[in-house]
């Protein structure tokens, strides 16, 4: 984003999307690692996380443990996150050694008045991981982390096309967006004014002591 054309540092970056956004974290702590002991980068420094999230309480705690559930192991809890027909089985894509309901001390950015009712917040700090082998993950290793969760919950997760003159086309559109609860709004029409606001309050957040010390490494 700075016009450069190669970094100094290796960046790892994840997708959003329920189930996908949190395997994707999964899957990036353990590239890391894999990429940490064949030596490709000096680590010494340790190893840091970003996570950003939609909903609160609704993709992260996967990442964390859950009584009864081991790292890895098929579930229908995970298989539920993002999923517009909850019943999916899937793996565990946990990857911390504690519960995300320990997590304490959260900073809110944006304020739930100006954001639709739900504050907008995030989380810094340090976390030991826990191996899971379905995502090449290794316990005991503290990693540096920071957690945010917009909370933009009037704001549609996913946009679709305006209606296909095409009667199947149309049909399944319409049954896509009342599934997912899409928008055939336009990019500007439905985030524009909701992005703005993260990125203003966001830039602030930054400046703050925690993110700064987080980005600096």
């Amino acid at each position: 984003t700075d016009g450069t054309i190669a970094a100094e540092y290796p960046t790892y970056s994840l997708i959003d999307g329920g189930y996908t956004e949190v395997t994707s974290a999964a899957f990036n702590l353990g590239k890391m690692q894999a990429d940490c002991r064949m030596g490709k980068f000096d680590c010494t420094g340790g190893l840091r996380l970003m996570i950003s999230c939609h909903m609160k309480g609704t993709s992260l705690p996967v990442l964390f443990r859950h009584p009864g559930i081991e790292p890895g192991q098929p579930s229908l809890l995970a298989g539920y996150v993002g999923a517009a027909f909850p019943g999916n089985l899937a793996p565990m894509p946990t990857i911390f050694d504690a519960q995300f309901s320990e997590l304490e001390n959260w900073t809110v950015y944006v304020p739930a008045a100006e954001n639709g009712g739900n504050a907008s917040r995030y989380w810094t700090g340090y976390l030991t991981t826990v191996s899971n082998s379905w995502y090449n993950v290794v316990g005991g290793e503290r990693v540096q982390v920071a957690l945010f969760e917009a909370n933009q919950i009037e704001v549609a997760t996913d946009a679709t096309p305006k209606p296909d003159t095409n009667l199947i086309i149309e049909l399944v559109g319409k049954m896509v967006q009342q599934a997912f609860g899409d928008t055939t709004k336009s990019q500007v029409e439905e985030y524009a004014a909701t992005n703005e606001l993260q990125e203003k309050n966001l830039r602030q957040a930054f400046m703050q002591p925690d993110l700064a010390d987080f980005l600096s490494g």
